[in-house]
């Protein structure tokens, strides 16, 4: 059975070539978004890092404000906030070939700090997400000063 479609041929090529263009627009948009580079840290779980700690001699960096810090923070964990004009000046005199453990309250601020820290050159950099609140929760040790 022939079904017969009341189109002209200058319609259905019209309409051939729309579509053409719109599946190469499609193809081109989204082979920009996956030619972007992944941020190169890793974001781990409150989980993760309670196990990957003490089998990595890696450091814990809190990026949060002396503030928070003094409420509670993960034991020898090293403040170097990320509000303060002079955070990557510090984190520029860090060893790149040590791994860091970085967190702050929420994630946010984690995960830029994470970002600058990949930028600066450092290989092996672990966002912890969700921040302090679920690190509390993971049974990692914490201390008041």
């Amino acid at each position: 059975m022939v079904i017969l479609i009341p189109y002209s041929i200058q319609t259905v090529i019209s309409l051939y070539k729309h579509a053409l263009w719109i599946s190469a627009g499609f193809l081109i948009f989204s082979s920009l978004g996956c030619a972007q580079q992944p941020p190169g840290y890793s974001t781990i779980s409150a989980g993760e890092f309670a196990e990957m700690l003490p089998k990595d001699s890696g450091i814990v960096l809190d990026v949060r404000t002396p503030g928070e810090y003094k409420n509670g923070h993960v034991a020898q964990s090293v403040l170097i906030d990320i509000m303060q004009a002079d955070f990557e000046d510090k984190i520029k005199k860090l060893d790149k070939e040590k791994s860091y453990y970085i967190y702050c309250r929420s994630g946010n601020r984690s995960s830029k700090a994470s970002s600058m820290m990949i930028k600066l050159g450092f290989k092996r950099v672990f966002n912890v997400k969700d921040g302090i609140d679920n690190i509390l929760r993971s049974g990692v040790p914490v201390s008041k000063d």
